[in-house]
């Protein structure tokens, strides 16, 4: 399929979708123009307070430069946006696939575009514990793998607290929720109720859902210069580490 093929099956592909969604609503988005690089680069500002990871997504891929927007331009619509995204999955599609792995791959963009509605009003995220890096994967999140953008969040327990670390780091929130809603359930052995008791008193201690450890690792993990996004309470924000220079 040609590069202009894919752009025209893209955007009728969102089209379709963006039609079809009832939880869809038209957003019209302003620019602010930044001096980046030696350049002017756009970003794209919130018109609410929300989660909306589309727009995290979106200012990464500007400032990578991977997304294209006319210089001055004041504003764009949540469709162009997602106009734009599709585009740019199809861009970043690896060269020299065979047919039926170029097949899968589309059919795995297809996919993401129907959750396309979900990137302005928040993703399903399941945080693991185990590492900046941990997510339990689901098709909503394959959108960030596609465009080649990685996602972190700094919500990690702390290794001093030993006992606390061993019952969390292996876990899930969702599982981390279930087990500390079941702190009281007298049909569990006594070992598991003082686990689950852990994981209620880690949810309280860290309801910011940002660790010092979290932070540690996060700045240990991301690299200088790496545009990335960041999770925390539902939240995602775009994620610049800036490249440290030390001088004597």
């Amino acid at each position: 399929m040609s590069t202009e093929h894919q752009r025209s099956h893209s955007t009728q592909e969102v089209i379709n979708v963006l039609t079809q969604s009832g939880n869809y609503s038209e957003t019209i988005y302003q620019l602010k123009w930044l001096p980046w690089r030696g350049e002017f680069a756009p970003i794209v500002t919130q018109s609410a307070n929300g989660p909306c990871p589309l727009l995290a997504l979106c200012n990464v891929l500007l400032l990578r430069g991977n997304m294209h927007i006319s210089p001055g331009t004041t504003a764009i619509s949540s469709h162009e946006l997602l106009n734009n995204l599709a585009t740019v999955m199809f861009e970043l599609m690896p060269q020299g696939l065979s047919e039926g792995e170029s097949l899968n791959y589309q059919q795995n963009i297809n996919d993401v575009i129907r959750v396309f509605p979900k990137l302005q009003t928040g993703l399903d995220v399941n945080v693991k514990f185990k590492s900046v890096r941990s997510f339990e994967f689901t098709g909503e999140l394959a959108v960030f793998d596609l465009c080649g953008v990685e996602l972190y969040h700094g919500w990690l327990p702390e290794p001093q607290d030993v006992e606390m670390h061993q019952v969390v780091s292996d876990l899930s929130y969702n599982q981390l929720v279930d087990k500390s809603l079941a702190q009281s359930d007298s049909s569990t052995d006594i070992v598991q109720v003082k686990n689950n008791i852990l994981c209620g008193d880690f949810l309280r201690q860290t309801a910011n859902q940002l660790t010092y450890h979290g932070l540690c690792r996060l700045n240990a993990t991301i690299t200088d210069q790496q545009l990335c996004v960041f999770f925390r309470n539902n939240h995602f924000s775009t994620l610049y580490k800036h490249r440290v220079i030390c001088s004597n």
